[in-house]
């Protein structure tokens, strides 16, 4: 009996040793999570599903505590048995005062990003509005200026974001032919002057814009839609000019009027013609004025319907064949001629089949 007892006391010692080791884990990670509540508070770096994480991983920590106090039930341990529940009970308070404190920071950081303002700087309310999409760069040159300006008032100077985030940002900004860039070092200075350095060519930027001016579509017939999109498209690229410090002038001015009036439609340029008192160059200001009233008239006058179309389909509509049917023994034969006239395409075929039909009296107007 002495030596069953022994080894009963031994299986209890291991036992008791396995379960206080993970009695203490439970500690460690309860202590963890509890440093993590304290610290945290509401704000844009708060993320929602690192508090779930956080509240799932209390979960598991109550389910193994509640079988670790099954177990120590089953055994006995060389504590009183008293002070170790105590120690549980002590535990399992700590998991549901922290429980407590990451729900209510859970529900803050919900609250707040469900409403529909947020406070300034003074304090005052001001109107949420929806988010702006990162800016892309594929690759175009004539892209560039415009893709650096909005990433850097939009990333680059924003001082609630870190280096990282900056770079991670400008790589999802990337795409096409730019996304293949590779840089010296991993960070955002680095990526972003090997960007500068392959795209940033001034004299490739000047040959692009002058291009895609000269490059424009032709015009071929009135159209509304046509002459607004060549409007863009030199609008733009002397908008892009302005910023590499070209500016307009008189030469250029003139150039342009050119190649604008070698784009547009021959009515338009005519009217254009007409529309000048002297024999001066007009300015490209007078012409893109023109332009511009010039499409306003087009979309009124394609708004207006057609009234020659108008009656030509109701002069369609009346050339019907009118057919006059005396009695219910012609009806029957008016039948018989139906099924025949299928096979003819013309008025003379219809009467030539008319004329089998056993003289049924019918009118013929109008047709074709």
């Amino acid at each position: 009996m002495s030596k069953k007892s022994s080894e009963k006391d031994d299986c209890n010692a291991v036992s008791e040793k396995k379960l206080n080791r993970e009695k203490g884990a439970i500690k460690g990670t309860l202590s963890r999570i509890e440093t993590f509540t304290s610290e945290k508070t509401v704000s844009k770096d708060t993320n929602i599903t690192e508090l779930q994480v956080k509240l799932k991983k209390l979960e598991q920590l109550q389910t193994q505590l509640d079988k670790i106090s099954e177990e120590y039930c089953e055994i006995e341990t060389s504590e009183k048995f008293e002070t170790i529940q105590q120690d549980i009970e002590q535990i399992n308070e700590r998991i549901e005062e922290t429980e407590v404190g990451l729900k209510i920071l859970l529900s803050s950081l919900k609250v707040n990003e469900n409403t529909n303002t947020v406070l300034n700087d003074n304090g005052k309310a001001k109107i949420r509005l929806p988010e702006i999409p990162l800016p892309e760069f594929s690759g175009k040159i004539a892209e560039f200026a415009n893709f650096k300006n909005q990433f850097t008032n939009l990333i680059s100077n924003n001082d609630q974001l870190n280096d990282s985030q900056k770079l991670y940002y400008l790589r999802a900004s990337l795409k096409g032919d730019a996304k293949l860039l590779e840089s010296s070092s991993d960070n955002l200075q680095s990526l972003f002057k090997a960007l500068s350095d392959r795209y940033e060519n001034q004299r490739q930027l000047i040959d692009s814009h002058v291009l895609e001016i000269i490059n424009c579509d032709k015009i071929h017939s009135e159209s509304a839609k046509e002459l607004r999109a060549l409007m863009d498209c030199v609008n733009k690229n002397i908008r892009a000019l302005k910023v590499l410090k070209y500016e307009q002038n008189k030469l250029s001015d003139a150039m342009l009027i050119n190649i604008i009036l070698q784009k547009i439609d021959r009515e338009s340029r005519k009217q254009f013609e007409l529309s000048l008192k002297t024999a001066e160059i007009p300015t490209f200001d007078i012409l893109m004025k023109f332009l511009e009233k010039r499409s306003s008239l087009l979309d009124s006058i394609n708004r207006i319907p057609n009234s020659k179309m108008i009656n030509r389909n109701t002069a369609v509509s009346n050339r019907a064949k009118t057919l006059v049917v005396n009695n219910k023994k012609e009806i029957l034969k008016l039948v018989y001629c139906v099924k025949i006239i299928t096979h003819f395409s013309d008025a003379l075929s219809f009467k030539i089949c008319l004329s089998r039909t056993e003289r049924i009296s019918l009118e013929i107007t109008n047709c074709v």
